[in-house]
């Protein structure tokens, strides 16, 4: 018990210092919630210090207080995110949006964790286990599908997808929303909202991974980047049965997989195969493009260069 609370407890440090910080800088934002965004800048690091320091202390009510800073960031990251729904474009990904809206259930859990507290009775661990839950199959999870989504309607608006599958990205939203909150429903002490929980996850992400292998990964440029978004679209094609096999164990009263095995299996290759690896990808990704947009023109466009106006602000000749 003490080992997986460990593998857990580190796992959420990863969450924190590293997934929701990528999440927040791949999502689309309007000028509204760039407002609130440069705050969530700013505490940012205090924050995470905060909750990486309450994660190495023994859980109690006082340890609870150094993860606060991390729920407020994460309500800020909520209310960006219903500022996104609000008024949200059609250009603008909705996976986005709702897995802002989620993230705050995970900066709670992280608190009521670190608090000592165990509010359903179920157990300390199942308490962390919900924290880490919204941090990655629900956060993580749905910026990964906004990313693959926003990149599935520019391929099929230039011809290289069909049309039929545009509305994928919308109803994957939906069912990861739905299907996380079921899936945490079954941690809680519900086991048939786990079952459908786990399967209507297991389809959502399938469909997902699919038509990403399919259409974004096959006109991807940049072999690294290619690598990170197939680990991420094969690890959630491999790992996803076992969380059905694990739920339907739950409510049968069957052991099909022991908790470690499922720990150790299912919420590695999902947190760090599908989560982090995709988060990875995309943002290097995103990286590269803002480097050619900014890259300096070529040699026989120079003179007329040198009368233009310097329209990027980058001060280079």
């Amino acid at each position: 018990m003490l080992a997986d609370t460990d593998l857990i407890s580190s796992t959420l440090a990863v969450g924190v210092l590293v997934v929701v910080p990528l999440g927040l800088s791949l999502v689309s934002l309007n000028a509204r919630q760039a407002t609130v965004f440069s705050w969530l800048c700013l505490l940012q690091p205090f924050a995470a210090f905060g909750a990486l320091l309450a994660l190495t202390l023994e859980p109690r009510g006082a340890t609870g207080l150094f993860a606060l800073p991390w729920f407020i960031l994460t309500l800020g990251a909520g209310v960006v995110g219903l500022l996104g729904l609000l008024e949200r474009p059609r250009e603008r990904e909705l996976g986005h949006s709702l897995g802002l809206l989620l993230l705050p259930v995970g900066g709670a859990w992280l608190c009521i964790s670190r608090a000592g507290l165990d509010p359903l009775g179920n157990g300390v661990l199942i308490v962390l286990l919900t924290a880490v839950h919204f941090h990655f199959a629900a956060f993580g999870a749905l910026v990964v599908m906004g990313c693959s989504s926003a990149r599935l309607v520019r391929l099929i608006r230039q011809g290289s997808a069909p049309q039929a599958i545009e509305q994928v990205g919308r109803y994957g939203a939906f069912a990861i929303v739905l299907g996380s909150l079921l899936v945490a429903a079954g941690i809680s002490g519900v086991p048939l909202a786990g079952v459908a929980g786990a399967a209507l996850l297991t389809l959502a992400l399938w469909i997902h991974a699919s038509l990403h292998l399919l259409f974004v990964v096959k006109h991807q440029r940049g072999w690294l980047v290619k690598l990170l978004l197939c680990i991420s679209s094969a690890s959630v094609l491999a790992s996803m049965p076992l969380a059905c096999l694990w739920a339907l164990g739950q409510w049968t009263g069957s052991s099909y997989i022991d908790f470690t095995s499922m720990l150790r299996l299912h919420g590695m290759a999902n947190a760090h195969g599908f989560v982090l690896a995709g988060l990875v990808g995309f943002w290097l990704d995103a990286k590269s493009q803002v480097t050619e947009h900014a890259a300096p023109p070529q040699a026989e466009a120079e003179p007329e260069a040198e009368a233009a106006p310097d329209l990027l602000g980058s001060g280079s000749p």
